[in-house]
């Protein structure tokens, strides 16, 4: 994906058609390309505006859960703002990430808005902006359970067959291999390791030559991640959305192998969890009414 005839084309319908996979991702490269053709800073200025767009998705989608304005501005300021967030922004490569959150993120305030139609539409637009994508399906479901929304059964349905059906086309289309205990265990070490950098982000680098870790610290936190995704899963305290947040946008990177480990970029989307999950701490009573909603625990 990081030829300079996809970079530098010109953004077309008939283009997206022919290169279906990332092809949202390919268009805001065309359109950089337009506005710069020989130089980076059309490149830059158009991932800080998609940027600024998913910040501005992310504090209408807060809005709709607390009345005060003080919380979704916190909430979309902890996200715009954060260093560990550089990489996503700055790296020209790492624009599939930023695309995909758009569609995540359309995705949350369609299910939060009951729009489910306009939800699918947004998944979609999702996987056309990276093969990762796939999570937008089950992130959006996991927000409407946990704002007690009726889902339609047809909708259920619908997502099941989707998300089994690209699955399997991603895992075709891209030769992928299969399970691998040992890369998954290495990964979900990565993932704590790049945890603490979110909270105190301190040491980023571009270099993610992490190497191997101690034989039985990566099979430690493997255990420990699958005890703490069980517990938020049966919990119903606010921390546990940004915890199943997580581990649901990073699953087909921590389950499937890849060349590419998880790097400080890939932490751009489960951003959108762990804010709303943190100023849900804080924000304690002061949600949203809603009739189907009953009282969050403390």
């Amino acid at each position: 994906f990081n030829d300079v005839e996809r970079f530098m084309a010109i953004p077309t319908w008939g283009g997206m058609v022919a290169h279906w996979n990332r092809s949202m991702t390919t268009w805001t490269f065309g359109l950089s390309g337009v506005l710069s053709p020989m130089e980076p800073w059309g490149y830059h200025a158009v991932s800080i505006v998609i940027h600024a767009i998913n910040t501005t998705l992310l504090f209408w989608l807060a809005s709709l859960v607390w009345f005060e304005v003080w919380w979704p501005f916190v909430c979309a300021a902890l996200f715009a703002v954060h260093p560990i967030q550089t990489e996503a922004v700055a790296y020209i490569s790492a624009r599939a990430d930023l695309v995909m959150t758009s569609g995540v993120l359309l995705a949350l305030i369609a299910a939060e808005r009951e729009r489910w139609r306009c939800m699918l539409l947004a998944c979609v637009f999702a996987v056309l902006g990276k093969e990762s994508g796939i999570v937008a399906l089950p992130l959006a479901l996991l927000w409407a359970l946990g704002r007690w929304k009726p889902i339609p059964l047809w909708v259920l349905s619908l997502a099941a067959v989707g998300i089994v059906g690209a699955g399997i086309g991603l895992f075709t289309f891209y030769h992928l291999s299969g399970f691998s205990l040992s890369y998954t265990a290495q990964e979900t070490a990565k993932l704590w390791h790049l945890l603490g950098k979110v909270i105190v982000p301190v040491g980023l680098s571009i270099d993610h030559d992490y190497g191997h870790w101690p034989t039985a610290w990566p099979m430690v936190t493997l255990i420990g991640t699958i005890a703490l995704g069980c517990y938020a899963l049966l919990s119903t305290r606010r921390w546990s959305f940004g915890v199943l947040f997580v581990l649901i946008a990073l699953a087909p990177r921590l389950v499937i192998p890849l060349v590419e480990g998880l790097h400080e970029h890939h932490f751009y989307g489960p951003r959108v969890g762990i804010c709303i999950a943190l100023i849900g701490t804080f924000a304690k009573g002061r949600h949203v009414e809603d009739s189907r909603t009953p009282a969050l625990p403390a």
